[in-house]
């Protein structure tokens, strides 16, 4: 599996861990902390054991640049992308791996499998900052937002 599919699962698991912790009565940070190492042991652990002290992909020895980009909701990726390969000295060189976070809709379990409705407003901004307060500190909130264009 995917780095990002790992990461992502175990994040998953991880919300739903501290979901059910915050019922219990005797929460406190070493149970959230035994949560944390518990979940991690199932969906990172695995992955360290494979490739501990080795590369997860073969080393090139060609002289190329890896890029390693992440655009969270990034509509101006196209134009990283065209700017990296414009400045680069040897641009045939030039190796891209993106992680892309967009947000098509809200995931809905239906029956067996999972569906995107992106009905209404269903994703959230980031922070944005929508003022002060009284002690000149920036006021932040998350709003909901239409789902992003892939672009």
């Amino acid at each position: 599996a995917g780095i990002v599919f790992i990461l992502s699962n175990f994040l998953i698991e991880l919300y739903r861990a501290d979901q059910k912790l915050m019922l219990d009565p005797a929460y406190n940070a070493e149970s959230a902390m035994e949560t944390f190492f518990n979940v991690a042991d199932r969906y990172i652990r695995p992955f360290e054991n494979r490739y501990k002290g080795k590369s997860i992909f073969p080393i090139r020895e060609d002289e190329s640049l890896f890029l390693s980009l992440a655009a969270y909701r990034e509509h101006l990726l196209s134009d990283t992308l065209t700017y990296a390969y414009g400045r680069a000295k040897h641009p045939e060189k030039l190796f891209v791996g993106a992680v892309v976070q967009n947000c098509f809709g809200r995931i809905v379990n239906e029956d067996d499998y999972r569906i995107v409705d992106s009905s209404g407003k269903p994703c959230k901004t980031g922070l944005e900052v929508v003022g002060k307060d009284a002690q000149g500190k920036d006021r932040t909130k998350m709003s909901d937002a239409l789902p992003d264009k892939n672009g």
